[in-house]
């Protein structure tokens, strides 16, 4: 199954790009991964006047959405249709930036030293990593995969989500030659202005459909969603809200000889 991207023009009203702990000089090269929208990539872009900013993801509809909506973008700013086997780039950006739920699927190690071979010498990466399942999805999963309609479906199906704690990622990162230079968990807020915005969003990512057969997956989008928002509602304006607590990671480029001290 190939994962779609997930940020479609006016799906995501919130989880834009924040300042992190790094700090931008204005100048930086940044390849910005899983960029959706674009949205964060756009708000990027007007820091680093005097650099650039390459957006990739991995869907034709998202690039092409990308770069409909940032048309009279700044003219540091691109979108490129990019499979991960497909970054062929190499010592070419000073920052490189990865914010999705694609981190539940991303192959991390794989993932660590592709940002490595992509980043200047002492470059950065900004990652934000999944540390769970939102509460109120783990139990509407367990309630929907569980009742008699879904069950069979799910009985020797187990979902790979790539999760990690605080020390298991920071070995994974001395062993991919980066250094640490700030790691923290954050909670963080998605805000989709439709119930169908919802379902494009899940539908994106969620390893679940895979236990499906393709006729049926849109039939269980339904339940799983229907559950979900009876156990975490629509607001007043009818959006649909999306809690997830993430580890938020800086961390520099060393080269392969470098040891990481600490």
């Amino acid at each position: 199954m190939k994962y779609a991207a997930l940020l479609f023009s006016g799906i995501l009203l919130t989880s834009a790009f924040s300042s992190e702990a790094y700090t931008f000089n204005g100048t930086e090269k940044v390849l910005d991964i899983a960029c959706g929208c674009g949205k964060s990539s756009l708000e990027i872009a007007r820091i680093v006047e005097k650099g650039s900013v390459v957006g990739i993801d991995f869907t034709m509809q998202v690039i092409n959405e990308a770069k409909r909506k940032h048309l009279q973008g700044p003219s540091n700013l691109s979108f490129k249709l990019k499979e991960m086997d497909d970054w062929n780039y190499s010592s070419e950006f000073d920052v490189v930036r990865c914010d999705s739920p694609h981190q539940f699927i991303f192959n991390q190690p794989k993932l660590l030293k592709s940002m490595h071979s992509l980043l200047k010498k002492d470059g950065h990466i900004i990652v934000k990593i999944p540390v769970r399942l939102p509460v109120a999805l783990e139990s509407a999963l367990r309630a929907v995969t569980t009742s008699d309609k879904w069950n069979d479906h799910f009985l020797t199906f187990h979902p790979i989500f790539n999760i990690y704690k605080k020390s298991e990622y920071s070995q994974l990162l001395s062993k991919n030659h980066f250094s640490i230079v700030d790691m923290k968990s954050a909670p963080s807020e998605e805000v989709f202005a439709t119930e169908e915005n919802f379902k494009e969003f899940i539908k994106g990512w969620l390893p679940y459909f895979e236990a499906i057969p393709e006729e049926l997956r849109n039939d269980f989008l339904n339940d799983l969603t229907k559950r979900y928002l009876t156990i975490l509602p629509l607001d007043k304006e009818g959006k649909v809200h999306f809690f997830l607590e993430k580890l938020e990671v800086v961390a520099k480029k060393l080269d392969a000889k470098e040891k990481v001290h600490g």
